[in-house]
Parts: C-alpha cells; sequence; structure tokens
C-alpha cells in the first residue's frame, strides 16, 4: 500500500514539475520508479537506490509524512518521524550526493569486473581511469561537490548549517572539549576519508606488480590469432617468475615465443596448454 502511495505521490511531483517547466517529457524521460533494497556485495545496486532516493526524494518525504499522521501504531510513527529528521540531516544529504559522485565514477569499472568475458588491458584501463578520476576529485571536487549540495538544501527549504560553526569531534568524549569546524569535518572527515579509503581498497587490489602481471598475462589471450602478443610483455613477465628461467633460457625465449604464435597463426588452432 504505501509502495502504491509513493509512486502515486511521484507521479504527482512529476507532474508539477513538468506544469511548471522544471523538467521535460519525452521517451524514455521521468518514467515511475521504486525504492529497491540495494545487494550487499553490488555497488551498481546501491548507486541505483540512491539516485532513486535522490529523484524521488519530495515523495519520499511526502509519504512518510503521511505515515507519521496516519499511522496507528507508534512504531510505524516513530520510525517515519526518525527517518525524516534523518533525511533532511545534512550529513544524509551530503553523503547521500558524494557516494552518487564515487559510485558514478567505479560503477562502469564495476560493471565491467563482474563480466566473464572482459578483457583485461581493458579492464587495467579502466582501473587507471578510475583512479586518475578519484584523485581529481580529490583535488578539485569539494566545492563543486558543496555547491551541489547546499543547492538541493536550499532548493528543499532545509536549512544549511554553518561552516564555520565549531561542533564536537565525532566519536569523542564532550569533556574532552576537542573542536573542529562543521568545514573540517565535511571535507576531511567524510569527504577524504572515503575517497582514500577506495583509492586505498583499489590500490590494495590493483597494485602496480599485479596490475602489469595481468596485462603481461593479457598477452597469452589466443583471440583474432593473438592479437594481444607482445615479446616484451611477456619477457616481462619471464622476468617475473625469474626463478623458472636461467640466464640461457631466457635469452633463447624471444625467438620461441615468436616462433610459436607463428606456427598457432598459420594453423589457425591454438595449443591446449594456451
Amino acid at each position: 500500500m504505501r509502495k502504491d502511495v509513493l509512486l502515486a505521490k511521484h507521479h504527482d511531483v512529476l507532474l508539477e514539475k513538468i506544469e511548471n517547466g522544471v523538467i521535460m517529457t519525452g521517451r524514455g524521460l521521468n518514467q515511475e520508479s521504486g525504492l529497491a533494497r540495494p545487494e550487499d556485495t553490488r555497488w551498481d545496486s546501491h548507486l541505483k537506490t540512491l539516485l532513486r532516493i535522490l529523484v524521488m526524494w519530495e515523495a519520499i518525504i511526502d509519504v512518510l509524512e503521511i505515515v507519521k499522521k496516519d499511522s496507528v501504531k507508534p512504531a510505524c510513527t516513530g520510525g517515519a518521524l526518525g527517518l525524516i529528521g534523518k533525511m533532511e540531516s545534512f550529513d544524509f544529504v551530503f553523503i547521500m550526493h558524494l557516494m552518487i559522485e564515487l559510485l558514478g565514477m567505479t560503477d562502469i569499472l564495476s560493471r565491467a569486473l563482474q563480466r566473464k568475458d572482459q578483457d583485461i588491458v581493458e579492464a587495467m584501463h579502466l582501473i587507471t581511469d578510475v583512479k586518475d578520476s578519484l584523485q581529481d576529485i580529490r583535488e578539485n571536487g569539494w566545492e563543486p561537490l558543496l555547491k551541489k549540495v547546499k543547492t538541493f538544501y536550499e532548493k528543499n527549504e532545509i536549512e544549511v548549517p554553518d561552516m564555520d560553526e565549531e561542533i564536537n569531534i565525532r566519536g569523542t568524549s564532550r569533556r574532552r572539549k576537542q573542536k573542529v569546524t562543521n568545514m573540517h569535518y565535511y571535507h576531511v572527515e567524510i569527504f577524504l576519508v572515503a575517497i582514500d579509503a577506495i583509492l586505498t581498497e583499489l590500490n590494495h587490489r590493483f597494485s602496480e606488480i599485479s596490475s602489469e602481471l595481468l596485462v603481461c598475462m593479457a598477452c597469452f589471450n589466443p583471440r583474432n590469432s593473438f592479437s594481444n602478443f607482445n615479446v616484451d610483455k611477456l619477457m616481462r613477465l619471464a622476468e617475473i617468475y625469474a626463478e623458472d628461467f636461467d640466464i640461457g633460457e631466457l635469452a633463447l625465449l624471444p625467438n620461441q615465443l615468436k616462433s610459436f604464435v607463428n606456427r598457432a597463426r598459420k594453423n589457425s588452432r591454438v595449443p591446449w596448454m594456451f
């Protein structure tokens, strides 16, 4: 029943915005949607949920107001009241916009890594692009994000906190009286920490050595008559596994690799070992 009310409210909001010229109509635009429960291990499902909350914000708040007012169960009334308070807090709105930005950057990579037929070299390029994008938003993205959040707040008639106001450091005792400004808290303790956490995880999972190893191994791909074959990269792979080759074997390896691939291309058949 609440899902039906939510869709109806969202429909009303869309009609009002269309009539006021805030949004445009067209094929595939402003389709009705619902709120989906995100999967624990899929970043793209979290992104989809956050985007739906952003798009349906006004409708969600309206429905929560209805639940708070009309519900006969104290738990439902209190739950709706609590959710309204959380959704209209600066923390919620700021983190929602931040995570949409970050998950939007990693979404293509996340989808690519889930594909069974993903090209390793392409995946490595995507990883590099994501790292560069994250570093760029870390250095240049703070002001645009803060402006976007403030615009959202003003549009929804929610009070924006004073960024220069001092607050107690979260997670510390009030008696210690350790204070920072709101600006420091949102910029350093949330914005930078979130970006650095993702960068650290990417660097941990795809270090320079492991990335180089994967790119070198991609040369073994027999597709299109070994189109990815590269003697220099395969020699580098042999150097990484130096204990498996002596100096003499390394000296002969380039010609052996070329000879093997040439035979494979002529026969148009790939040995089982490859």
